[in-house]
């Protein structure tokens, strides 16, 4: 599940959906793609967001990416297999140190999942 923040948003105990409607605003994915894959759907949204972005002439404002999330979504649910080498390092949530030491390392790691499990 992905969120805005908030005290509703996805990290909350009880998550709120308020006004839901499939593939506008919740997509479920796939219990068969491995959670670290499903995990770069935000950030890879971000990522096509501004790719779309440095087409328009005229930027006078843009939040948010409403439409690519789900369209990165469809890709990771069909393709996941292709996105998974993406994550160079599963670290459990015991070491969580560990992964934040990779991340801050030149050339330490690509993409860190941390696993709760």
């Amino acid at each position: 599940m992905i969120g805005n923040g908030g005290m509703h948003s996805a990290l909350a105990e009880y998550p709120l959906v308020e006004d839901c409607q499939v593939c506008v605003s919740v997509r479920k994915i796939r219990e068969d793609i491995p959670f670290e894959v499903t995990a770069l759907n935000e950030p890879m949204a971000v990522a096509l967001h501004a790719v779309t972005l440095m087409a328009e002439l005229d930027l006078r404002w843009a939040m948010g990416y409403p439409t690519e999330i789900f369209d990165v979504t469809d890709q990771l649910a069909e393709h996941w297999e292709k996105f998974a080498p993406m994550i160079s390092h599963r670290i459990p949530f015991a070491d969580l140190q560990k992964g934040f030491d990779l991340l801050t390392t030149p050339s330490g790691a690509v993409k860190v999942s941390i696993l709760f499990d």
